[in-house]
């Protein structure tokens, strides 16, 4: 697993297609006082649209530190399992040893549960 291709990826930007309208409540726009409304028109990138190349670099510095944090709190989370997982080990050694300690060793036939 490695740091993707921030540049590659920045230069070959997909075409985009305009985004399909969401349908309008019925009567809302006919209702409305204000018929020459028009929402605001974004221009969104196309394939030769470029950044610049200091605009990448730092976006590139930006991803490398991005990732070397996300593997240091991987890191950090399997010390924590592993801490959590010997604990939880221990716990289990030191019940089942109390557990042995509660049952008689050889318990005796005539003496039923106690019932207290």
């Amino acid at each position: 697993m490695g740091i993707p291709p921030t540049q590659f990826a920045l230069n070959r930007l997909p075409t985009t297609e305009p985004l399909p309208r969401s349908p309008e409540p019925a009567g809302s726009h006919e209702s409305s006082s204000d018929s020459s409304y028009r929402p605001p028109h974004h221009s969104l990138p196309t394939s030769s649209s470029r950044i610049p190349d200091s605009m990448a670099h730092r976006i590139d510095i930006l991803e490398e530190g991005v990732y070397e944090r996300l593997r240091d709190l991987e890191r950090r989370q399997e010390e924590i399992h592993d801490v959590v997982i010997g604990r939880v080990d221990g716990l289990k050694r030191q019940l089942d040893s109390i557990l042995s300690l509660l049952q008689p060793s050889n318990p005796s036939p005539d003496l039923g549960p106690s019932s207290s």
